[in-house]
């Protein structure tokens, strides 16, 4: 079984998206220079909370939020935003945003206390996750926070609950896949790349530990544990990659070598070839006698008549028979003139052409 490239580009798109994003800085005091914030749920101090004694968000039931921030600046503060967020492995999987017209001049101390509406939450995370309160200014960005613990009573089937089995799902069909390869022998022969298999599922057993124990609340993911957990993980099957043995070759060209017998053709049936009738020919010539065939009938005509002698010692022709003159043949009625004709006589009668004797030839004795 070949691993999916899907599985492979899911889990280094997670695995990068959490290792390139940023952690959250300690205090975003430095950020104007000696802004100071106090935050509260509950009458708890966020920044008090522990892995131990965490601060507990149940989703239908809202939470008093309070802060107070100290200007130690020379310039004015404008605070329109209170956000209170958790993140897990550099993602946010939950946000609150709450908008506060607090306005702190230099040296002085500002508060605000308002009820936070959690309605939502159990579709977006549970287990111990890392929180933080932050103030946002005008532009968005970030005054001061305040980071601690907090432990969300979501449900499994939140987006938090689904990355993880999603995560769990991809790591354990790749993980499949290379040791499926590695007992076919279907591993690369560079040990490099056979490295690379294993660090695909590295990358997400460490991501898995992460999940299952934020969610089980067993630890709270925090940036120095999820990373060295993640690195650690990732470092340890490259190592068995590594040194996996190299697939035998030889095996696999016996293997290509070998000749499977195909299943012989089967055998057409000859049948009689069709009897064509015998038509006649189109192209058959028809003799046509020629030219000189009456003359060669007349000679030998003239050939079997009998000798018949004449004083002379030639041969008598027998004698023409005698033609009418032209003037003793009868006279042919005449057809009539269509109407119209000009070519009539004094009878009213067209004139019959004249006819024409054809010449008699006689043969002459000489």
């Amino acid at each position: 079984m070949r691993e999916p490239a899907l599985v492979a580009r899911a889990l280094a798109c997670v695995a990068l998206t959490s290792l390139l994003s940023p952690a959250p800085a300690p205090a975003a005091a430095a950020a104007t220079g000696g802004a100071r914030l106090s935050a509260e749920i509950d009458d708890v101090s966020i920044s008090g909370s522990t892995e131990a004694r965490p601060i507990r968000l149940a989703p239908r039931r809202p939470v008093a939020l309070s802060v107070e921030v100290t200007n130690s600046t020379s310039k004015p503060l404008d605070i329109r935003i209170v956000r209170l967020e958790g993140k897990v492995v550099g993602l946010t999987f939950f946000a609150y945003d709450t908008a506060v017209g607090l306005k702190v001049a230099p040296g002085e101390t500002g508060s605000r206390r308002f009820m936070l509406d959690l309605a939502g939450l159990d579709g977006q995370a549970t287990g111990l996750i890392p929180g933080a309160v932050k103030l946002l200014d005008a532009d968005r960005r970030v005054v001061a926070e305040e980071g601690g613990v907090v432990d969300v009573r979501g449900s499994l089937r939140s987006v938090y609950g689904v990355f993880g089995v999603g995560v769990a799902f991809l790591t354990v069909l790749s993980f499949l896949g290379a040791l499926v390869g590695l007992a076919r022998h279907r591993l690369p022969p560079n040990r490099w790349r056979r490295a690379l298999r294993f660090l695909t599922p590295g990358l997400g057993l460490g991501l898995l530990l992460n999940f299952t124990l934020s969610a089980t609340r067993v630890f709270v993911p925090t940036p120095g544990r999820w990373l060295t957990i993640v690195v650690v993980s990732a470092a340890v099957l490259f190592g068995l990659g590594y040194l996996t043995p190299a697939p035998d070759t030889d095996e696999d060209t016996d293997d290509d070598d070998k000749l499977v017998a195909l299943p012989a053709a089967p055998v057409a049936l000859e049948l009689p070839a069709p009897v064509a009738a015998a038509l006649p020919s189109p192209e058959v010539a028809v003799e046509l006698p020629s030219p000189e065939a009456p003359r060669e009938l007349a000679a030998s005509a003239s050939a079997s008549a009998p000798d018949l002698a004449t004083p002379d010692g030639m041969a008598a022709l027998p004698a023409a028979p005698d033609l009418a003159p032209p003037d003793a043949m009868p006279e042919l009625p005449s057809a009539p003139a269509p109407p119209g004709d000009d070519n009539r006589g004094a009878s009213g009668h067209r004139a019959a052409p004249a006819t024409v004797a054809e010449p008699t030839s006689q043969s002459v004795d000489p």
